[in-house]
């Protein structure tokens, strides 16, 4: 069975990494999502930006596949915790005030040929694809890659 992979890396900034072979996997921080494709999460700059999972006005949103989702049941790994639900803001990997998490999920479709996993360390594997950057683990903006 296939794994899909989110690795966090510090190296000056966090890293949101996932192994791009499992399951066909695409994430990409974009203008707007294509058919088929799923808004994880939205963006008021693709630099240094806040992070919100209801202002679908904003110009940026983290778009997925069709096999992966924005919940947080079923195969999901979360991503970070945004501190007040419905609001937009900064997020966080470690502190315990943030409370409202944004997760990363498999469908039940395609359950059966993967799961969702992610990590800390100071590099990636190859294979492995950057989806978003953090400023910080806590308190953080959000960038796009590259």
């Amino acid at each position: 069975m296939k794994k899909l992979i989110l690795i966090l890396v510090f190296l000056g900034f966090l890293f949101q990494f996932i192994d791009a072979d499992a399951l066909d996997f695409k994430c990409e921080v974009k203008n707007s999502c294509l058919t088929g494709e799923n808004p994880i999460l939205y963006m008021h700059s693709n630099i240094d930006s806040h992070v919100s999972e209801i202002n679908t006005n904003w110009p940026y949103k983290l778009c997925c596949n069709s096999d992966i989702k924005n919940t947080c049941g079923g195969l999901f790994k979360e991503l970070f915790k945004l501190y007040i639900s419905g609001q937009e803001g900064h997020v966080s990997v470690n502190d315990a005030n943030y409370k409202e998490p944004v997760c990363l999920s498999v469908s039940t479709a395609v359950a059966g040929q993967g799961n969702v996993q992610c990590g800390i360390k100071q590099s990636c594997d190859t294979g492995e694809q950057c989806i978003i950057t953090l400023s910080s683990p806590d308190d953080a903006h959000v960038s796009k890659c590259g």
